[in-house]
């Protein structure tokens, strides 16, 4: 007979209760029993060695330690619509994370992204990481499998997207990268070093991805990093770039003592100098900037307006699309034989015509400031670079005065909801860390910019404030209301008013919508004059939010590069 507690109706009634709560975390211990390939230790060193490579960039400061987020974490499997295996279940758990929003760029190995099943979308990606590309085998996603990178940006346009697929049971690892995988000759190409010597087995495509060599892949990459073999802004594929070059950046990583004695705040400071670099062309910037536009990149516009149209060799330029327009409408008035289809095409023409005219009192004025600012096409003595890259970052470092870093990591927040609850002070103390090192590079710019005018017996010119700017470009822009579009519409008037009572209905329209656009331009204009205005007096007064802030400035950096 059962012992009398057992037979208790509360024991009676909890029993069954407590076995039923209990068996869904009993369920879930079954499948690592059941799955044979099971090893955590073995998934515990995967999740190690992705660490070591996080925190690899994160010294380099390619992206912040506090972006990266150790397991174990809770991944919501519910929406899952494959059936990982328990090891994968379990890897994800323990691997660690790189929150995105608090990174400059997600893209770190060659087009790859870094990858957070935390993420709802990322965890999407799971079942097929290649996203349905044309692959060499059907099944290349077997439930043992688990990728360590997010496709990126790239297949589509021949662009790289390495995806490190991470086989549990073999522990191993291939990568495709974009529209193949990646084979022995590639990895000893991409890899370096790192993999000579390696042993390789032929079976297939699969050609290096080696039984127990997940490790070594891991570690390679690790290495290559530490031995500048790659630096993260050289196998990112950034489609803009970082504003400096690899190389330059990698030799900045050497100079500041990467690895041992890694001075970041240095690096850093030199690598924000290497974005204001100065390209040398000095006031002359916006005079060729003009003739390239007009005239192509060989600048070889020389024929008459009317005749003896140039062939180019080079990058064409604006002059020559308006020849080819003319040329065009020339053609399709020949062939007319509707008095209502030529006069459109006279009207196309004559258009053109004064197109024409006015590029080409653009380019004469720009060749003339050129003549007056380049004397023997040299625009920028070397030794005064150090002026002009001090001129390019006092402008960034006046917004950066200007800036209020709670209120643009609020407006980030708001916009994009975080998992994290410190996620807003992490994103404060990242930008104070950055506006740190802009102040460094600032200071170290003033100083060598003051040490050459002393010497040469010189002083720096008065900096121009965003208000001194801003006052310039509104006077720019009734210049242009009175200049360009009341001449315009004076020059229309006179050549067409008296014809308009003989012109067919096509060419009364055209003239109606070219006069419209001309006098709702004007009112365009005056309206981006009234925003100029309402955004400086926002600023002056210290209010208004950082989006206003934040057009105003890109607003005249755009006009004056």
């Amino acid at each position: 007979m059962p012992p009398r507690w057992l037979q208790h109706p509360v024991t009676v009634f909890l029993i069954p209760l407590i076995t039923f709560l209990a068996l869904p975390e009993l369920y879930k211990l079954l499948p690592y029993v059941a799955d044979p390939s099971y090893d955590e230790a073995r998934l515990q060193r995967i999740a190690s060695l992705m660490d070591d490579i996080y925190t690899i960039l994160a010294d380099a400061t390619f992206i912040p330690h506090n972006a990266i987020t150790r397991g174990p974490h809770v991944i919501n499997q519910t929406t899952l619509p494959c059936t990982p295996s328990a090891s994968v279940l379990r890897l994800m758990e323990m691997l660690p994370y790189v929150d995105l929003s608090l990174v400059g760029e997600p893209d770190w190995i060659h087009g790859g992204h870094f990858m957070d099943y935390r993420n709802t979308e990322h965890l999407a990606e799971l079942c097929d990481p290649c996203r349905g590309q044309s692959i060499d085998w059907t099944d290349y996603m077997s439930p043992n499998d688990v990728a360590l990178t997010n496709w990126g940006t790239g297949g589509w346009n021949n662009d790289r997207t390495w995806v490190l697929i991470y086989d549990t049971e073999r522990d191993a690892i291939r990568i495709f990268d974009a529209e193949l995988w990646v084979t022995r000759g590639g990895a000893e190409r991409e890899f370096g070093r790192q993999m000579h010597s390696w042993w390789f087995e032929d079976d297939g495509e699969l050609w290096w991805d080696r039984d127990d060599g997940a490790s070594h892949v891991l570690r390679a990459i690790t290495n290559n990093y530490k031995s500048l073999g790659w630096t993260p802004w050289g196998t990112s594929n950034r489609e803009n770039g970082f504003g400096v070059s690899p190389d330059v950046i990698k030799n900045l990583l050497v100079r500041n003592g990467w690895l041992k004695t890694f001075d970041r705040d240095q690096f850093n400071a030199d690598f924000v100098r290497g974005k204001h670099k100065p390209s040398g062309k000095g006031y002359a910037e916006a005079a060729l900037r003009d003739i390239e536009s007009i005239a192509g990149s060989n600048r070889s516009v020389f024929s008459p307006i009317e005749d003896g149209w140039t062939d180019w060799d080079a990058n064409v330029g604006k002059w020559w699309y308006a020849q080819d327009r003319l040329k065009r409408h020339r053609q399709q008035l020949a062939e007319a034989t509707d008095l209502e289809e030529q006069q459109v095409q006279e009207w196309h023409i004559q258009h053109t015509i004064w197109h024409l005219e006015n590029l080409r009192g653009r380019l004469d004025t720009a060749r003339a400031e050129i003549a007056r600012l380049c004397p023997n096409d040299v625009c920028v003595q070397e030794d005064d670079l150090i002026l002009w890259e001090f001129v390019a970052l006092q402008l960034t470092y006046e917004e950066l005065n200007y800036t209020n870093i709670s209120q643009v990591c609020e407006h980030k927040l708001y916009y994009t909801p975080s998992y994290d609850p410190a996620w807003l002070d992490k994103c404060i103390s990242n930008k104070r860390l950055e506006y740190s090192w802009l102040d460094l590079a600032y200071r170290q710019s003033e100083a060598e910019a003051l040490a050459y005018c002393k010497k040469t017996g010189h002083e720096l010119l008065p900096f121009k404030t965003v208000f001194d700017r801003a006052r310039d470009k509104i006077a720019d822009l009734e210049k242009m209301i009175i200049d360009d579009d009341d001449a315009a519409l004076k020059r229309l008037g006179t050549a067409y008013k008296d014809k308009l009572p003989d012109m067919k209905e096509k060419v009364s329209i055209l003239y109606a919508a070219d006069e419209s656009a001309l006098i709702n331009r004007r009112g365009y204009i005056r309206e981006e004059i009234k925003t100029l205005e309402e955004e400086m007096a926002k600023l002056e007064r210290g209010e208004g939010r950082e989006r206003g802030r934040k057009w105003l400035f890109d607003y005249l950096r755009d006009d004056g590069d």
